[in-house]
Parts: structure tokens; C-alpha cells; sequence
């Protein structure tokens, strides 16, 4: 999205099996960004600002409006991101690991793992969910209307009737990022 807003061409991503490939695409991708940035008078420091600060944050204006939520997912948040958190205001905007299938507009239930093991957080989607085959965890989201909510730990999720039968509540919220929720447990 960055690229294709940016008029940057980059080459066709190819097949994960096709590992030599994708390393080829790898030195393609950084060498394309970086005659980019020297197009654009941009050291290495301003580069990595535009690609995961700028851009992502303009790409998310594109549309303040958005469209009504088709689903819901879980995602956690360590103790490092609990004051992005705390502190984001509506225009924040944040890159995040999610599930790929994330829609703009879709719900996103923020857990904080330990030491809170609350769901303290409910954000949006602002734009959809990609593939990022630079990225740690593959599937990133972008979230943002972060609006902090009435914590529910997770001792309540596993005493309440309903909840402590859902797999994920069973297993501790582990592996949360990414998990989607149907509106019943939402609600």
C-alpha cells in the first residue's frame, strides 16, 4: 500500500515454498528503497521513519470514516506497550500483530498480558490486515480509535459460566494475536 501510494514499483512477492526467491525479492525490495530514499534526500535514520512512522500514519487518514466492523479478534499487548496504550488518543495509530484477514473497520479486543492479564483496551482497524514478509510475526494489522475500557482480568474470563469453555480463554489467552471472537462474547 505504501508503494502503491508512494508510485514506487516493486516486483511480484513470490510463492513462500519459492525460498530462493523470496531472498532474491528481499535485496530487491531493500535496493528499491534505498535508491527511494536517495531519490528523496532521506538518510537511513529518515527512510525507516517514512516506511514505519509516516507513511503508515498518512495511509491511515486516507479515510477517517470507517465502515461498520465484519468481525472481531483478539490481540495482547506486553507491559512495553501498555503506555502507547494508555496514552493513544484517537489519531494514534499503531502497526500491530494480528490476523491477515483483518478488515478495515473490524473490532479489536486489546488484551494486556502479565503482569495486568486484563482486556483493558478496544480499538479499530484502520486499515486491512496484510501479509508482511518482513515483519516478525507475518500477520500485521494497524489499529487506532483506542479507547480504554472498564479492565476485565482474566481470572474473571476464566470463573464466568460462558467464557472458560472458549478455547482461548483455556489456554491462558497464549497465542492471542490474531484470535477472532464472534459477536455473542463480544457483547
Amino acid at each position: 500500500k505504501i508503494a502503491d501510494n508512494f508510485n514506487i514499483e516493486l516486483p511480484e512477492i513470490p510463492l513462500r515454498k519459492e525460498k530462493d526467491k523470496r531472498i532474491a525479492y528481499y535485496f530487491s525490495f531493500c535496493e528499491i528503497f534505498k535508491n527511494f530514499g536517495k531519490e528523496n534526500n532521506l538518510n537511513p535514520y529518515e527512510l525507516c521513519a517514512f516506511l514505519y512512522d509516516f507513511a503508515p500514519k498518512f495511509l491511515g487518514r486516507e479515510s477517517e470514516i470507517l465502515p461498520e466492523p465484519t468481525n472481531i479478534w483478539l490481540c495482547g499487548g506486553a507491559k512495553d506497550d501498555y503506555p502507547f496504550l494508555l496514552n493513544a488518543s484517537s489519531e494514534n495509530i499503531y502497526s500491530w500483530q494480528g490476523n491477515e484477514d483483518t478488515k478495515k473497520g473490524d473490532i479489536i479486543v486489546m488484551y494486556c498480558l502479565s503482569p495486568r492479564s486484563n482486556i483493558e483496551f478496544i480499538c479499530r482497524a484502520v486499515n486491512d490486515g496484510i501479509r508482511d514478509p518482513f515483519f516478525h510475526y507475518y500477520g500485521s494489522i494497524t489499529v487506532g480509535h483506542i479507547q480504554k475500557v472498564e479492565p476485565i482480568h482474566i481470572s474473571e474470563l476464566k470463573s464466568d459460566e460462558h467464557f472458560k469453555e472458549l478455547p482461548i480463554v483455556r489456554k491462558n489467552l497464549q497465542g492471542v494475536n490474531g484470535t477472532q471472537i464472534n459477536n455473542e462474547d463480544y457483547q
